[in-house]
């Protein structure tokens, strides 16, 4: 593949990573403050430690998203790192619930 197509494919999958996991880490730093700012009445509440842990693991994953966009992380490393942390995230989430 040619090296400016190949840029811009790392270009583009690495700032969609870094999306995701940046809306990932909004919406667990966002219900924990809801959490404890709110006179809102939760049904269903996660732990702390679960939506911490979470947005520890979109950082990381915002991380790897830039690793992609500088080339330093091929796109297929970069995806399955993101797929992973993201199971990660979704197991520790199921888990803090029982």
């Amino acid at each position: 593949m040619n090296k400016v197509v190949q840029l811009k494919w790392n270009l583009l999958i690495g700032l969609v990573i870094i999306g995701i996991n940046l809306c990932w880490i909004w919406d667990n730093l966002y219900l924990l403050y809801q959490y404890h700012n709110a006179n809102i009445f939760f049904f269903f509440m996660y732990p702390d430690w679960a939506l911490v842990s979470n947005s520890v693991l979109g950082l990381v994953g915002a991380t790897t998203g830039i690793l992609t966009v500088f080339d330093k992380l091929t796109i297929k490393k970069g995806i399955s790192v993101c797929v992973f942390l993201i199971a990660s995230g979704i197991v520790i989430k199921s888990i803090s619930v029982n």
